[in-house]
């Protein structure tokens, strides 16, 4: 009898625990708060979606940011979301509860966008002229202004901007003008620049800042655009060396070996770079001197070199012109020349 009892006993446990779990899992799996549907995406300008709602008791809604607010009226949040002038897109989280449950809807907005392929501040045309085209994305109408229409030419057509340039003409050697892009509140400005890079001919060549003559060179182009072969005469190594035209500047890169010394022939003259307050040098290929292209009030190009920060912890103030020892620079040289200015003749 006793093992009778022990199994309607341990039968009557299991049936009150099977039942006392099964009405705890109904009530869980009860849903008080459920979000139907929601249109909550937004361009730049912004405006009002909206999210649909069921819910056994009555429901609040809140925003994460001051830029959106939401309102309930019966089923349905209204969210409403201002204007974005930013570049950038952002987002913000609508919070509906019902005291029972919470859940959360994101709000997305896109920024006011103005980009374009146009990477640079400037951009620079040879006295051909030509044409050059660039990507415009914007989610607003994009404005160009500012072109000097004598010569630039500004087309905006499917997304695409075109410049156009016109040739040089009566001898002309240099132009510029700002355009402006606009969008929306948005603005960028580009410089145009049209000038004569072609640098063949006869030269001056002045040291100490214009101060002395060194004598000349010839500037002869090359094979590749932009590069060119210089010539000196009466300089204090007369060997040819290459300079390239990068922009609106001209630059010398050093580490160019310009020939055999004459008093030992086993060995070089490289045309190093030269600091002469701190009495130091280098030939190391990356470190440059430059020179923007100037032009005089009599139309000649003026080229002023000078340091552009390429060797660290240096100034380039002109050349040296070192002797090589087992194929190295050496402090030993033929010569050196500081505040170098160039003129065409």
């Amino acid at each position: 009898m006793k093992q009778i009892y022990s199994l309607f006993a341990l039968l009557a446990f299991c049936l009150v625990f099977t039942t006392a779990c099964s009405d705890d899992n109904e009530e869980t799996a009860v849903q008080t708060l459920r979000v139907v549907s929601s249109n909550l995406e937004f361009e730049n300008n912004g405006g009002t979606g909206t999210i649909e709602f069921t819910s056994t008791q009555p429901v609040t809604a809140t925003s994460s940011a001051d830029w959106c607010t939401a309102t309930v009226q019966g089923n349905t949040v209204s969210v409403t979301v201002t204007e974005n002038m930013r570049f950038e897109s952002r987002s913000a989280m609508i919070t509906l509860t019902n005291g029972v449950e919470e859940t959360q809807v994101p709000v997305y907005q896109k920024g006011d966008i103005l980009d374009t392929t146009m990477v640079e501040s400037e951009y620079i045309f040879n006295a051909a002229g030509g044409d050059m085209s660039f990507r415009m994305l914007s989610n607003e109408e994009v404005t160009v202004t500012g072109a000097d229409e004598s010569w630039l030419t500004c087309t905006l057509e499917n997304g695409t901007l075109t410049l156009h340039v016109e040739p040089f003409v009566n001898n002309m050697k240099y132009r510029t003008c700002d355009i402006r892009l606009s969008a929306g509140i948005h603005e960028k400005v580009y410089t145009i620049t049209q000038m004569d890079t072609n640098l063949a001919g006869e030269w001056n060549c002045y040291k100490d800042n214009g101060k002395n003559s060194y004598g000349t060179c010839l500037i002869e182009a090359m094979e590749e655009a932009n590069h060119y072969k210089v010539t000196p005469t009466g300089s204090v190594y007369d060997a040819p060396y290459e300079i390239t035209v990068r922009g609106t500047e001209v630059v010398i890169n050093f580490g160019q070996v310009l020939g055999p010394y004459e008093k030992d022939p086993t060995e070089n003259i490289v045309l190093c770079a030269y600091d002469r307050t701190n009495g130091r040098l280098t030939w190391g290929t990356s470190v440059e001197m430059v020179a923007p292209i100037e032009f005089t009030e009599d139309g000649h190009i003026r080229l002023r070199w000078r340091d552009n920060g390429s060797w660290s912890g240096y100034v380039v103030e002109g050349f040296y012109y070192s002797i090589t020892k087992n194929g190295t620079a050496t402090g030993s040289s033929i010569g050196s020349a500081v505040g170098l200015i160039w003129e065409n003749k």
